[in-house]
Order: structure tokens, then sequence, then C-alpha cells
């Protein structure tokens, strides 16, 4: 709504103000704060005034008598030092239900016309150890997002970027490897570094069973020894002990400790009502040759240098704080490596923007990134990179502590199977993506008004009740033309219909799922206020029709919304 008016006054301006233009002008028209006032309030008249020195009083009545002859305005009225008052016709405020039952499931989008081509790559936690709830959080960003783009006319397409290739899985290969020896030999090793969870023993139990496995060894290697104080020099060794012991056998437990994982992240992100177009291996990256030639083409750029054996990307070049290795002195590629080889390809796809949702520690990476991107010809303006705050779980008041490497954490499965898929996404969108977030699991599972997402799913399944029990679930045409039908409470409601839209473009705007969330939060309560005052089925038929189309039109809002956030809208309750 707010931005149908904009337009309208912006029509006006360039219509009766000479030297009009809009593109340098910021103005703002906003909600006025009591009805005194109108219904929506403009600062145009001052800004203009003040570029062009003119007096923001004649400004503003040469502006007021422009737009007195549109017909959306009741009244229109100059207040203060220049600003303007506008009062809407009670015909173009009913309109918004009219077009809310026209367009039904459709309604809120402002489709673009040309759609822009976007991979949004999200989630892609390392396959080391089940999704916790702390990645959750950027699951259920990443596929509302995708839904809102989708719904506003881009070509989508979402995309998990697996890192099954370097050190981690050879460690995750090591863990499995050691819990064998374990049980073989009936002791427990402390090798700090390895992965300890449950799951490790899920995976050899999985594994033995499909390839009946019985190659235990015995480690030349003391786990205390002076030789190998630095961890991840002890860490390595065994893993090229491993390596030698085990031979092919090595890689075909690495493999499967992989699939295994990414299978059971699959299963709970599906659960979760987060899917993906695409599963982008970093191991098939190395396959295909490309991190080489990503590497190759930054050398080529007089971009890398060589220094202590290592190959270093100049990252400072391009305001990094410091330059970053590519390859190693032991001639092994970094993960940086690989991620500008992946983002190279990802550009190649003919792709208008890349989106990408990184948790906020990833935030140092951004510069050197995109500065890789510059060096090899490419526009790092069209890679956005979304930062996520992980959530942290609350029960009790207590913060659960989470560590997949110590096996330590609530996985996104539990919290799923708690509180619900419907809460779990919900409560993940209560704020904004960069802000920090406390996920209280005992809030989630109440069904009370305390409850956001269970206050606003109840907001639609009441409407269906009532429009079920009016024998007219499909009321629509135009709505009544008498001015007096709907009263303050309606009208309010009615303003956050045709507020919808542009709720939506926000969101889309500035990525921002959570825009959504708190919208449905703010009308599922007008929803319920209007409810308890308006009775809706009343003996005056065209009271009824009227209260009835608002009600049908709410419905048509809350399902929308909640549809763009991958959650329910039941019908019963």
């Amino acid at each position: 709504m707010k931005e149908k008016i904009k337009k309208i006054i912006i029509e006006s301006a360039e219509s009766c103000l000479e030297g009009f233009d809009i593109s340098n002008l910021e103005f703002n028209v906003e909600i006025s704060k009591g009805k005194d006032f109108g219904d929506f309030s403009t600062n145009l008249a001052m800004i203009y005034a003040n570029r062009m020195k003119r007096s923001p009083q004649d400004v503003a009545n040469f502006l007021t008598e422009s737009l007195r002859r549109k017909k959306i305005f009741s009244k229109v009225a100059v207040a203060g030092p220049g600003f303007i008052n506008l009062s809407l016709d009670f015909r173009f405020v009913n309109s918004f239900v009219s077009e809310t039952l026209e367009k039904g499931s459709a309604y809120g989008s402002t489709k673009r016309k040309a759609p822009l081509r976007v991979i949004l790559e999200y989630v892609s936690a390392n396959p080391t150890g089940p999704i916790h709830v702390g990645h959750g959080r950027g699951a259920v960003i990443g596929s509302s997002l995708a839904n809102i783009l989708a719904f506003q006319n881009y070509d989508i397409q979402t995309e998990y970027y697996i890192n099954d290739s370097g050190r981690q899985m050879d460690i995750l290969a090591l863990s499995v490897i050691h819990k064998f020896n374990d049980r073989k030999n009936n002791t427990t090793s402390k090798i700090e570094g390895t992965y300890k969870g449950s799951y490790v023993d899920q995976i050899l139990d999985e594994y033995i069973k499909q390839y009946n496995f019985d190659k235990t060894f015995k480690s030349n290697i003391q786990l205390i020894d002076s030789n190998y104080d630095d961890n991840d020099k002890l860490l390595t060794k065994l893993i090229e002990e491993s390596k030698e012991n085990l031979g092919k056998e090595f890689d075909r437990i690495k493999n499967f400790c992989c699939s295994f994982i990414m299978s059971q992240i699959q299963t709970v992100l599906k659960k979760l009502r987060v899917n993906f177009n695409n599963f982008y291996s970093e191991k098939s990256l190395y396959r295909d040759g490309l991190v080489q030639k990503s590497i190759k083409k930054l050398e080529s750029k007089g971009d890398t240098y060589k220094k202590d054996g290592a190959v270093w990307f100049a990252s400072s070049k391009y305001n990094d704080e410091k330059d970053r290795v590519l390859v190693r002195a032991d001639g092994s590629p970094t993960y940086f490596a690989s991620d500008v080889a992946y983002h190279e390809i990802k550009f190649t796809r003919k792709n208008d923007i890349l989106i990408n949702i990184w948790g906020a520690d990833h935030h140092g990476y951004i510069t050197r990134l995109k500065g890789a991107i510059s060096s090899l010809g490419l526009d790092p303006l069209r890679l956005e990179v979304l930062l996520v705050q992980f959530a942290s779980l609350v029960m009790g008041k207590q913060k659960v502590s989470m560590s997949t490497r110590k096996g330590l954490f609530k996985t996104l499965d539990d919290l799923i199977d708690e509180v619900g898929a419907d809460a779990t996404r919900f409560f993940y969108l209560m704020s904004k993506a960069d802000q920090s977030l406390d996920f209280d699991i005992e809030l989630a599972k109440e069904e009370s008004s305390k409850n956001p997402v269970y206050y606003i799913q109840y907001a639609h399944a009441r409407l269906c009740s009532v429009i079920r029990q009016s024998g007219f679930e499909n009321v629509s045409g135009p709505v009544s033309d008498q001015a007096d039908i709907y009263d303050e409470s309606e009208r309010s409601l009615i303003f956050q219909i045709g507020n919808f839209p542009e709720v939506i473009k926000s969101a889309e705007t500035n990525r921002d799922p959570s825009i959504v969330a708190q919208y449905l939060r703010e009308f599922a309560n007008l929803v319920h206020h209007n409810y308890v005052i308006n009775k809706i089925l009343v003996g005056d038929a065209e009271v009824r029709i009227a209260r009835l189309q608002l009600a049908n039109a709410s419905k048509h809002v809350l399902a929308n919304g909640l549809k763009l956030l991958g959650i329910s809208s039941p019908e019963q309750m």
C-alpha cells in the first residue's frame, strides 16, 4: 500500500513541481501515528523545497492541490512546517480485500518482468557428523529465502556444497578405524582431535555389515610420545599409517563415512522441509582438474607468489588484511583454493546472482574470496553473502553446549522430533540472521498464545472454521461500496492486508525472511482482535458477506505467508 501511495505522490509531483527529479530525492511516506493526522504522511514538500531553495509551505500547497484530484484520497492537508497528511478513500482501502480474493495463493507477489537466475548455496555443513541445531538456522533461512525469491519470479537453484575432500574427512575415517581397533583390543584410544560421537559407532557398524571389514592393525606410534607433542602432527602421522596399512580400504572407509553422514543430513533436512536442486562435491573439483585451473589463472594474473614452499594468493591487493595460502608446502591445496574454483564454476553457469549463506564466523572469508573472484576477471558484486549467527538451544533456562568433534550436541533431528518442523522453522526465523538467537524449546512446545507459531496457525484455523460454518467457503466478488461497512478494527486489518506485498518485497530486497515472520505475528494479533470484537456470522446479510470476505482475505494472507516460510497452515486445531 505504501509503495502505491508513493508512486501516486511522485506522479503528482512530476506534474506540478518544476524541475522535479525523483532520482535526486529521498523522501518518506509513513503511516500516521494518529487518525487526526490521516492515514499516511509525507515529507516530500520539505525535501524538495530544501533542494530548490523554496518555501516548504508553498511547495506543500502546490502538491496538495494536485493530490486532491486523486480519487484514492478522501482528504489531503498540509500540517506543520510542510508535512502533507493523506486520508485514504474507503473504496481504495476496501479494494485490497477484492484483490486478495481475486489473486488467492498468488497474492503478495510482485513478480519481476524478467527473472534473475540465482544460485543460492546454504547449509553446506561438513559431512563429519550429524547436522545439529546450530546449522538448522541457516537451513531454514535459506529455504525460506528460496521460497520468497521463487514467489517473486526469480529462477532459483538451491545448492549444497559438500566438503568431501581434505583433512577433516581423513580424520573422520581415522576415527572410525581407531574405533574398530579399540573394539578388537578392548581399549579406548585417547586421541585428541578425532570425532567421538556415537555416530562413529553407527558408521562402523554399517561398514562392517556391508563390507565384512576385519582388518585391525597395531599402531607403531605411541600416543604419548615426545616426537608428537604437536597434536596435528600426531593426527597426520596416524592418518599416514592408516593409509599405509589399509591401502585402498582407507579411501573406501572415507567415502563410506561421507555417504553415511550425507544420507542422514538429507533425511533430516527433508523432515525440516529443506530441499536442494543440487549437491556439489568438492572432490569433483579435483577430479576434473578445476582447482589447478583456477590457481593457474590466478598465477597468470600475477596475483600469486611462492613463500616458504607454499603458493600464496596476494589477497592484500584486494583489501584483505593479509595474503592467503592456496597450496601448502606439502603440495596440497587449501580449502580456500577449492572454494575459489567452486565459485568460478558457479559464475560460468550463467547466473546473475550468487547468494551464499554462511555462519557468522566466516566473516573474514568474504574479502579474500571476492578478491580472488576479481582476480579471475569476474564481478564480485554478483556475489552476496548472508552471515548467520548460530542459534543457541535453551532448555530450562540453560544453554546446551554443542561440539561436533566431542560429540556434545543436540541434533537437528532430535529438535524436530521434540517440537515439530513448524515450530522449529518459525523459531529460527524470529530474528534477523545476523542477530544471535536463543531457541527456547519449552516455549516452542507450548500450545498457547505465548507460542508465536501456534498463535499464527490458530488465527488461520479460526478463520477457516467460521468460513466453514457460514456455508460460503468461496465468497468472492467486489466488496460493499458502503463507506462504513468496515469499522476501525477491520480497516486496520485491511491496511495490513494491503501492506503484505510490500512486506514480501522487503524480504526479497533485504534477503531477510524474518521480516515475513514478524509481519505474520502482528497480522495474527489483528486477526484475533478483530475476531473477538466483530462477530462475523451476523444477521445483516451485507455486513455478514463483507466480514466473510475480510476473513477469507485474511486467511489467504496467513496461508501465503506461512507457505513462504515453509510452515503449514492447518484448517483445524
